[in-house]
């Protein structure tokens, strides 16, 4: 018997953005890049309410097989690959790394041209494991907050600028 968490991961997302959530990344940015946008459900969610986003995933097989419904179409690109493609947006969203693919992300914000960015992730703290943190020195962090989501993950917002 498949689990509660389980089904609604595959079938919606890790977490779901809540209105103040929503307000926060609309402030922030009305142009949006998603990388790692699994199902959907967050460009969905941010569609409805006015925001521009692209909604991208690699789609690795692992999670194509994973992912049971798909809430709008996601582009199959690889997270560099989306952020060259993309260039004229003004932010990047990064939802979820899945630790198999944290370089692909940290190369997607060193290539990123865009002023800000942002990252749903799981924890307190913005880290990935970039041996100096070096792309962390180009970026400010605005604004942070807590989400709902699961009790074994501990999902947290980051809103970034780049520093001038």
């Amino acid at each position: 018997m498949i689990g509660f968490e389980v089904y609604f991961q595959k079938n919606y997302s890790f977490c779901i953005p809540d209105k103040d959530t929503i307000d926060m990344i609309k402030n922030h940015s009305n142009n949006i890049l998603e990388i790692g946008a699994g199902t959907g459900l967050w460009a969905k969610i941010l569609q409805s309410n006015n925001v521009d986003i692209i909604a991208t995933d690699s789609l690795d097989t692992v999670y194509t097989n994973y992912y049971e419904k798909f809430w709008l179409p996601v582009e199959k690109l690889d997270c560099v690959d989306a952020v060259k493609k993309y260039r004229d947006v003004e932010a990047l969203m990064l939802v979820w790394p899945q630790p198999n693919n944290i370089t692909s992300f940290v190369k997607a914000i060193k290539e990123f041209k865009g002023n800000k960015v942002i990252v749903v992730t799981e924890g307190k703290e913005l880290y990935f494991p970039d041996p100096e943190q070096s792309w962390k020195m180009s970026w400010d962090l605005v604004e942070s907050k807590p989400l709902s989501s699961f009790p074994s993950k501990k999902s947290h917002l980051f809103l970034l600028e780049r520093k001038i």
